[in-house]
């Protein structure tokens, strides 16, 4: 038996509901069916289009080099940008392009996550700046089509492919 004001499950030889106090003579008893029903009830009968997802293909991003190559970023985990170091992991060595080495080591990184790409200075002592904003040390910025990334003195293009 239940009760009727409340819902709550009634001992047989109850005289007040334990949970709201109404006496037990107003309780009556609930039919299987009716449970079912109330469970029923709360299913949704079909999915509404504003639930349904669309996939989109996910682009790669890639940086334009001052040399005109073109270096893909991965589509998972990060790429490490400075200067070539023995001991420690750069993917993007801008030696090359740096002869008076004004970036650092560990310059900056470009993370990929959940099909964006993110700009992250590592805390290198020239900076970086994206379109002409520096970038506080450890700051972290979502990098857009077209935007001109600058390592201390040497500027890529991030694009989408």
């Amino acid at each position: 038996m239940f009760c009727t004001s409340c819902g709550q499950s009634l001992m047989t030889d109850a005289v007040f509901c334990d949970g709201c106090g109404a006496r037990v003579e107003s309780a009556e008893p609930v039919s299987a069916a009716h449970e079912v029903h109330a469970v029923d009830s709360l299913t949704p009968a079909s999915t509404p289009q504003s639930q349904r997802f669309e996939t989109r293909p996910l682009l790669s991003g890639a940086l334009l080099l001052p040399d005109g190559r073109t270096l893909e970023l991965p589509l998972e985990g990060a790429l490490r940008i400075g200067r070539e170091e023995p001991q420690r992991r750069i993917d993007l060595d801008l030696t090359p392009f740096d002869p008076k080495f004004h970036t650092s080591r560990q310059h900056a990184e470009i993370q990929a996550r959940f099909g964006e790409y993110v700009l992250q200075d590592l805390g290198s002592r020239n900076g970086t700046t994206l379109n002409g904003k520096r970038l506080a040390q450890q700051e972290e910025a979502l990098l857009q089509p077209g935007d001109r990334i600058q390592f201390a003195t040497v500027t890529v293009t991030f694009e989408l492919r």
